[in-house]
Parts: structure tokens; sequence; C-alpha cells
């Protein structure tokens, strides 16, 4: 109304009058010109043109100075009217998206008649962001104005408000309602975003005013512990050399996109966060995003057609080191290191179980995996909780791994609790790919999902394929794969062969970044039909003292019920413990000391201490 009473000053409409939706100039004999006090529009209906009334006041040079001054982006923000009916117009009517995306959010959009009906919605500074989600006034320091037609299509968009160096975003909350998720999508457009909210549905999701706009993200993205960078496939120059006007590749979406994941992964090794993991993906696709695959009912065909950021759009630039002062490292915040399986696989560990061929090191890799992934125990060894396995044997036929698993299920007093997933050889058209190419590693980086915990990788001579085993070259591939895992809150566990000599087979540089170093060895009076029998040895042990590493000896025994299933257990001693009882047995069966100590492979000073300690229990007589 105000803007009225300036433009009816000027002499071309000092004759109008009617309703407020419908002001003409009555002296005329077909008046065209018609104004609308109810949305804020004019139209001339003889030339089809029309607009705002405030371009019409500036046009017409009857604003007072002061109103001349553009509005800041808060101030159209306030002033500013819910309107319901406007969001799904645009939104469900023009776009497709259906309501259900964002019911729950119609606070966070607005309806403007600035030059046409239009919808706002608000980038939030990381303060303004804070103060709405405690529910306090907040400011609002750049928006986004989308124009459409009765239809709901489309026909303007722009941004306005000035931000300097303030980062800003417009952050979505979970569609389930779980506002404490430290899980995050980061992406550009709105209408993405609503497309696509309903599937990540347990994540944050994060609108960057623009391609450009994604650095603005690291300080939104403190509290989170998993993010996906989902970036617009943008048309380039030199792939596309048709299309002059389109960018250079490393001034694409997804290359900024690929700036971004280096910077967030820079910002979590700063601050101390210790299972961060970040990922930039886009479209396979140029040209196409979520809200169009959307209105071809393609959204689930678009998700599934997601891919990493290709090598030609990254930047070339090495990722900065981090660089802690004395101070700045104790200061630092690191959760406590826990096990996955106490005392010897800690969370994020790197651990080596080796043993000779036959002598049960699969027998101990699956126990060990059905322990962690049910919460158990295995020997004297305990989950302190359960946590999800990926297993990746390299060898075992599917049907002995399947017998064996039986045995395991109907043997173990606690079932899984988290998910226990196996990639096989038998179930795969072309085989395991090879671990210790780049190629490989992506196939199996696919398969982890935030519940992964523990990697077991049964063998490494099956399953890292390219280089020479005994050449330490060969195993930096799969070193720092292991340790870019680790850096994602991953532990691995590596199954090896030992060599002729009884150490671990190949080059012995793998031990370096190692937690942990199991040996299995046979027991002196071990014979082929024993079985899974073998003693632990424990060669490294990073922060194990004592009575934790001392060896002991295992032994699988099986027993089958009334209907013939199989069910097993293992008979654990202390190595000591063991000995002495071989010793035992031996001397009852008329054995010398010098004969005990060739059988059992240790000097005869040995079998004299364990002579002794017999005697003194009173058990030789």
């Amino acid at each position: 109304m105000e803007l009225w009473q300036f433009i009816q000053k000027h002499p071309d409409f000092t004759n109008f009058s009617g309703t407020d939706s419908d002001l003409r100039d009555k002296n005329k004999e077909n008046p065209g010109l018609s104004i609308n006090l109810d949305i804020g529009q004019w139209y001339d209906h003889n030339s089809g043109k029309g607009g705002g009334l405030f371009e019409l006041a500036k046009s017409l040079n009857v604003l007072p100075d002061k109103e001349k001054k553009i509005p800041t982006a808060n101030a159209i923000w306030n002033k500013s009217k819910r309107n319901d009916e406007a969001v799904k117009l645009y939104f469900t009517e023009g776009r497709r998206i259906p309501e259900n995306h964002y019911a729950d959010i119609f606070q966070l959009f607005q309806e403007d008649h600035f030059n046409g009906r239009h919808i706002i919605h608000p980038y939030f500074s990381f303060e303004a962001w804070q103060s709405e989600l405690n529910g306090k006034p907040f400011d609002v320091p750049r928006i986004q104005r989308i124009w459409f037609d009765t239809s709901g299509r489309k026909t303007d968009k722009k941004h306005l408000g000035k931000t300097g160096k303030t980062p800003v975003s417009f952050p979505l909350p979970p569609f389930n309602e779980n506002r404490e998720s430290k899980k995050a999508v980061i992406l550009e457009g709105i209408e993405n975003a609503l497309s696509l909210r309903a599937h990540y549905s347990d994540s944050w999701l994060f609108v960057a005013t623009c391609k450009s706009g994604l650095k603005c993200l690291p300080e939104f993205m403190e509290k989170f512990e998993e993010v996906l960078i989902l970036a617009d496939h943008d048309f380039d120059s030199e792939t596309y050399p048709d299309k002059s006007n389109h960018p250079p590749r490393n001034k694409t979406g997804q290359a900024e996109a690929w700036r971004l994941l280096d910077v967030l992964i820079k910002q979590a090794y700063t601050i101390g966060k210790q299972n961060f993991s970040c990922k930039a993906v886009m479209p396979g696709q140029a040209g196409k995003d979520a809200n169009d695959a959307l209105r071809d009912e393609q959204l689930l065909e678009f998700i599934d057609s997601l891919i990493d950021i290709p090598e030609q759009f990254r930047s070339e630039k090495r990722k900065e080191l981090v660089v802690l002062t004395l101070e700045e490292l104790l200061k630092r915040e690191t959760p406590p290191r826990q096990n996955l399986l106490s005392p010897w696989l800690p969370s994020q560990g790197l651990c080596m179980i080796y043993a000779a061929r036959g002598l049960g090191k699969t027998w101990a890799a699956l126990m060990i995996a059905y322990a962690v992934s049910s919460g158990g125990k295995y020997l004297n060894w305990k989950a302190e909780k359960a946590a999800g396995v990926l297993y990746i044997d390299g060898e075992m036929p599917l049907a002995v791994m399947k017998e064996r698993l039986s045995q395991i299920v109907l043997s173990e007093e606690m079932e899984v609790q988290e998910p226990l997933e196996f990639l096989t050889p038998d179930a795969q058209e072309f085989g395991i790919p090879d671990l210790s190419t780049i190629e490989g590693q992506k196939l199996i980086d696919k398969l982890i999902t935030e519940k992964t915990k523990l990697i077991v990788m049964d063998n490494l001579s099956t399953l890292t394929r390219t280089g020479k085993e005994s050449e330490g070259e060969s195993w930096l591939p799969v070193q720092e794969w292991a340790l870019g895992l680790r850096r994602r809150g991953i532990s691995v566990l590596f199954i090896h062969h030992a060599g002729k000599a009884g150490q671990q087979r190949g080059t012995s540089r793998r031990e370096d970044v190692l937690d942990t170093v199991i040996a299995l060895r046979k027991p002196a009076d071990y014979t082929p039909e024993t079985g899974a029998c073998f003693e632990i040895h424990f060669e490294k042990s990073r922060g194990l003292y004592g009575d934790e590493i001392k060896p002991i000896e295992a032994k699988l025994e099986s027993h089958k019920d009334n209907h013939g299933a199989t069910t097993i257990n293992w008979i654990v001693k202390n190595l000591e413990d063991s000995t002495r009882e071989k010793v035992k047995r031996y001397l009852h069966d008329g054995w010398n000391q010098k004969e005990i100590a060739e059988q059992l492979g240790i000097n005869k000073s040995s079998v004299n201490y364990h002579v002794k300690k017999l005697e003194n229990l009173g058990v030789l007589g």
C-alpha cells in the first residue's frame, strides 16, 4: 500500500480507482493497465507486460531517496509471509517433488511478490543456523528467490545478499527427524536436495549457494563423522569442445567438490576426528541432476549411477601436511582407543596372523570374525561390543566355508549382532579382484558401510597378486590402502602364510605398520590327523605386556549329536601347562629327559624344569 501511495502521485496514475485487486484509470475508455495491490503487481493487458510495484515506482522516479535503497536479504525475509500453498505449487506441481519430502520444513520457505510471485528460502551463517536450531531469533545474510508461473514452472531464480567472507549454507534437517545425526550430504540446489531427502533420510542435507559456494561448507561439517559430497556433473569445455561457453575442468562443480573433500579430510585431522569419512561423487551423465531423474521417474537409477569424481577433475596439488606444536598435540582431543577383540585387536588397528598351510589359520580367522560381529569371545579373547565385519576370502571353496560357518553358528552361544559379510571367490563371475591394485581396492571400498569396523583378508598370497612377494615395494600399495582404511576407523586383519623357515612369507616390511603380529605354530607332537591345533605366539604386540601375550595352545574338537549335526569347541591352555602335561605323559611312557627334549623341540633344561615342577606337585609317583 505504501508503494501505491508513491505511484499514485504520478500524473499517469492519479485517476486510478477500483478494488485492491484491480485498480484502473476509469477516465479512459478501455484502460489496459491494472494494479493488483494484493500481490504487489502491475499488468498491461494490451502489451502483455507487467512486473512489481517497486520496479514501477523506481521507473516513475517517485520513490523518496531512502526508498531507493535496495532492501537487505534479512529485511526481505522478515517482511515476506509464509504460504504453504505457494511452496507446494512450485515444488510439487512444478518440480514433481512429493509433498512429504518437505512438509516438515514449510517454515523454512516464505512467499513474496516483488517482480512477480516467488518463494524465498534463506541461507544461514553457522551462527544463525545454531540460533535457528535452538529456537532463537536469527538474521538471514542471504536468500534465494525462485519465481514461477501459475502452473509452478520456474521462470527465474536469483540470489540476494552479500556475505563477504562469512560462510553460508541452507541446512535441511534429517527426514527421519534425528537431529543428532552425525551424517551429512552436501549438494547444490534446493530442488536436488528435496528430491533426495527421503533417500538420505538419516542425514542432514546442506545446500550450497552454487558450485563455488561449496568451499563455504567446512565450518558446518565439524560435528559430522560421515560426509557425502554430491557434485553436479557439469559440462566442461575440454571434454565438450563444442560447448565453449562451459568452464574448464578445474572450474566445474565436480572439481570444486573434490577440493572440498581434501579440505574436509585435512580439517578432520587437524581437530582430531578419529572416525571421519568423506566421499565425493557425481552423476554418471553430464547435465542431469536428481530432480531431472525424479521427474523422469528414474531417481533410484540416478542414485545407482553415481560415480567417484574421475581423475581428470581431481586437484593435482598435493595435500598439505598437518604440523602440530607440542601444545596442540597434547591438547588435541583423541577418543580412547577401544578393542574389537581384547587385548590384541584394536579399533583402527592393523594386525596379522600367519601360519603354515593346514594348521588352522582360516578356522582362527572365522572364529575371530564371528566373535567380533556377535560381541562374543574366542579362546581367551573377548569382544568389547559387537561390530560389523567384512570377510574377504581368496581361496576356500564355498562349500567348505559354508560347512565351517554352520558349525560355528551351531556351537556359539552368541548370535551375530552386527553385519558379518563374506566376499568369496566362488560367488564371483571373475573371481576376487587383485587388492594390490587401485582398481581392486576401489571395488572393496564400495562394499564398506558405516557399520564396517573390521576387514579380514584371508589370505595375502591369493588376494594381493601384483609384484613379487619378497619385494618390499610390492607391499606399499596395500600398506597405503590399509592406512587409509585405518584413517576411516576400520581395522584390518591380514591372514598370511608362513615360509619354509617358519617366519611370515615374503618381505618383513609388512610388519612395520602393524600393531600386532601373531604366529600360529605347530605343537611339537603335531600330526596332520590332529586337525586344527596350534600354539599362539605374539611376535609383535604394541602396548601389550605380561600375561596378555603369554603363548597359549589351542585345539579344535568336534562332536556329532544324535541328529548328525556337528558342533565344535576349543580347548585352550597356557603353553607352559600344555608342555608340562606332555612331559608328564612321556615320562609315564618311560622316555628319558633327552628323548623328551628332542620330541618336543625344547632344551633339556626346560624338560628338567617341568620334571621338578611335577615332582613338587607330587604327580610323578
